[in-house]
């Protein structure tokens, strides 16, 4: 059986490929945001 096609038919690869996809993503996305704010204005 050929690599990917096991790759595929693992649920559990897959959930955690989604998971892990999907963590680096927002934690990017995220930080991206987070720099791209510009600084508060003191009272």
């Amino acid at each position: 059986m050929p690599l990917g096609q096991r790759i595929f038919d693992n649920v559990f690869i897959l959930l955690l490929a989604g998971i892990v996809t999907m963590a680096v993503f927002y934690t990017l996305w995220r930080l991206l945001e987070v720099l791209s704010l510009s600084p508060a204005p003191l009272p």
